[in-house]
């Protein structure tokens, strides 16, 4: 293996979570797919729990892992970006640490990079079997875009907790660090301006376990980081609309995402879980809407290359 070059590999940025990243790759090393192919990436952005012990625990199952640790803590991004220098498969893939994935999730990811070779990128479904309130909400509020329900279609973005891509079509691309969330949104975004394609298959399936200790206080942080992160840049990806929200604050206390998460709800049928959790669901996007109006005069914009 270490001689061959891999068809695939997977990159795994991690922090402080040892106990989800060993359920993660606990998923992978059950993959419906010949682990011979498969590179496994996994950097560690200066964790100081048991996360380098499990890792090594799973180095005879998977094959191949390259481990990294950061020398410091620089966020996903970076870590992302240590992983791509690293990678040396023809496909790259992106995997949170809080997720695991279906036992044909490579095997299903090949399949639809073959069945649409015009393809750049293509990614699945992120779905959550969470009883928490408060996590049920954060789920619908920031994956409604890609709810496992419908056909195969394209679309102009992916979360970078499950999103694949052909090596040879993102070198030279870097995820925005001191930039999150929205990075992964704005890395994909560079690709629709370059008239790439992008492909969504709902049998491309992870599971997303963070969160069930999800309280009021850490929500409400979560929503918070929301609307920074919009302010910084995060708004380039919805176009015009998005400029006239972050020169226009105030048109977000309307929380004009709510009828977006409602339809796509409807749509996919997830709407009883909307319904149920709709008070959390408005919540959300009254705290993002309040916060950036609050702050829309004080937070400065990155620099966000290519944009």
């Amino acid at each position: 293996m270490k001689n061959s070059v891999p068809l695939i590999t997977v990159i795994i940025p991690t922090f402080n979570r040892a106990g989800l990243l060993a359920n993660c790759l606990k998923s992978l090393a059950f993959l419906d797919f010949s682990l011979e192919k498969l590179e496994v990436v996994i950097v560690d952005d200066a964790s100081v729990d048991e996360t380098e012990k499990i890792v090594n625990l799973f180095k005879n199952r998977l094959h191949y892992i390259i481990y990294q640790k950061n020398n410091e803590n620089q966020g996903a991004s970076f870590s992302r970006n240590k992983g791509v220098s690293l990678a040396r498969g023809k496909f790259i893939v992106f995997l949170d640490d809080d997720c695991s994935v279906s036992p044909d999730w490579l095997k299903t990811i090949l399949e639809t990079f073959s069945a649409y070779p015009g393809a750049s990128a293509v990614g699945g479904s992120v779905n959550c079997a969470l009883k928490s309130a408060f996590a049920q909400a954060g789920y619908l509020s920031e994956f409604s875009s890609w709810l496992p329900g419908g056909g195969i279609r394209k679309i102009n973005n992916i979360p970078a907790c499950n999103a694949a891509y052909r090596a040879s079509e993102i070198k030279n691309c870097y995820f925005d660090q001191g930039l999150q969330p929205f990075e992964d949104s704005l890395f994909n975004y560079r690709l629709v301006l370059a008239k790439r394609k992008i492909i969504f298959n709902p049998c491309i399936k992870v599971f997303h376990q963070k969160g069930e200790n999800f309280f009021l206080n850490q929500f409400i942080h979560s929503q918070q980081k929301y609307a920074v992160a919009f302010l910084r840049g995060g708004y380039k990806v919805f176009g015009q609309r998005g400029k006239i929200l972050r020169y226009f604050p105030w048109f977000n206390l309307f929380c004009w995402r709510l009828f977006l998460i409602g339809f796509r709800c409807l749509y996919f049928g997830f709407f009883s879980l909307f319904l149920r959790r709709f008070y959390f669901i408005l919540l959300a996007e009254w705290i993002r809407g309040k916060t950036i109006v609050r702050l829309a005069g004080r937070v400065n914009e990155l620099k966000i290359a290519g944009l």
